[in-house]
């Protein structure tokens, strides 16, 4: 049974709104019947959850996804934010309010000079004391490795009781983020299991994760992992991952979900059957859909001590040229493909194919059952027109003039000797 659900949509809508440096200010964005997650963009970036910063929830079960921006900056807060809440189908949009400006006030800064000139009375002596000042400058490309590391710088002096003085700092290195994908599919994927594909992420500082499927402009997911239990047809595709930090963005990771499914037919026509005269042209067509995609074969009812089943041909559409008695009968489509190494089949059900002759249709087909060419005898089945007078009989298309037909039943085995 398919889920209803309402569709979400927007209570409250966000503002412009302008703030001093330092204070606490509140983009109201509120969503009735949210079933989404609450995402919060800054100028076209995702915006992440950052404590004593950025606080909102991504869930709020009374569909409020305010956001709280503590201690404002210019630097940092000021731009064109915008709330959106994801899709809860590939079917559905985004739901996306409009861009507002989020305004840090900046106060005017007094009129100074570079340099305040010091004025002394005439006749008075200056002095100031002698002092030197050593100042090392370290140039120098940290790399992510050294992020935790201490650097410590050393003074050397003769009046230090130990003759060195030391300063360490702990390295905070920033840096892009690095993505790898964990839980690729390595096997065909078949519907009903489970996938999880997770978008692992190195950087610093912390980083948000972005899920895409290709031919979607919305986001996919805001979370590092994806999973389908189960997973369905609807959901192949192509999903890329990308992880955002203040430095920048990492480049894209794609993953390709071809969920594969068994063949089923669909249609088969003429669903009632077909009849065609002698010598004519008809055509059988079958619909059937299945990844990767079925191979058909039209299969035909053969007649002798067993059922047998002809091929007659390996395409969705059989077409059959100048149509003889011989392909009068009962007739079945097959559609088949290959998932992890198993091959799966799918058949219709039989339609019938009639061969007439002007109004008359043909009872039963021509079929060799049983020849002994030595002696030259053979049990054969043979077509009973209900105009038929005589009947002729042929062994390799050559035609036995002097043969003689002993038949038991109207239309049934003849044996000819």
């Amino acid at each position: 049974m398919t889920g209803i659900y309402a569709a979400q949509q927007f209570e409250i809508k966000p503002s412009n709104i302008e703030v001093n440096p330092g204070d606490t200010a509140v983009l109201t964005c509120k969503v009735h019947n949210r079933q989404g997650e609450c995402a919060w963009l800054k100028d076209g970036k995702v915006m992440g959850k950052i404590d004593a910063k950025y606080e909102f929830s991504r869930e709020p079960p009374d569909g409020d996804c305010s956001i709280r921006i503590r201690n404002a900056k210019i630097e940092e807060d000021d731009g064109m934010w915008q709330c959106q809440v994801t899709q809860i189908a590939l079917t559905d949009p985004t739901l996306t309010a409009p861009e507002v400006k989020f305004t840090v006030r900046e106060p005017p800064v007094l009129p100074r000079l570079k340099t305040t000139p010091i004025f002394f009375p005439l006749g008075i002596h200056v002095d100031k004391p002698k002092t030197w000042q050593a100042v090392s400058v370290l140039d120098y490309v940290f790399q992510k490795d050294h992020n935790g590391k201490m650097l410590k710088c050393v003074a050397i002096h003769a009046a230090y009781e130990t003759l060195t003085k030391e300063i360490r700092i702990p390295l905070e290195v920033l840096y892009l983020p690095e993505i790898r994908l964990e839980g690729q599919p390595v096997r065909d994927i078949e519907e009903g299991e489970s996938v999880s594909v997770k978008c692992v992420v190195d950087a610093n500082p912390q980083a948000n994760v972005i899920w895409k499927k290709s031919g979607y402009s919305s986001i996919y997911a805001l979370k590092d992992q994806i999973e389908f239990m189960p997973v369905k047809r609807s959901d192949s595709g192509v999903y890329s991952c990308s992880a955002t930090n203040d430095v920048g963005t990492s480049h894209e990771l794609e993953v390709n979900i071809d969920v594969k499914y068994k063949p089923q037919i669909l249609n088969v026509s003429p669903i009632h059957g077909a009849t065609v005269a002698v010598y004519n042209s008809t055509t059988l067509v079958c619909e059937a859909e299945g990844n990767p995609p079925p191979k058909y074969s039209w299969l035909q009812k053969m007649g002798g001590d067993g059922i047998e089943w002809q091929q007659r041909g390996n395409t969705a559409v059989l077409l059959i040229q100048n149509v003889t008695y011989q392909y009068q009968g009962q007739y079945v489509c097959e559609a088949s493909n290959v998932i992890n190494g198993h091959t799966y089949k799918s058949t219709s059900a039989e339609i019938s194919l009639d061969v007439t002759v002007g109004k008359k249709k043909a009872i039963e087909r021509v079929t060799v059952c049983q020849v002994q060419s030595h002696i030259r005898k053979a049990t054969c089945r043979y077509f009973i027109f209900h105009f038929l007078s005589n009947m002729r009989f042929q062994i390799d298309k050559e035609q036995l003039l002097n043969g003689k037909c002993r038949s038991t039943k109207l239309a049934g085995d003849s044996t000819f000797q």
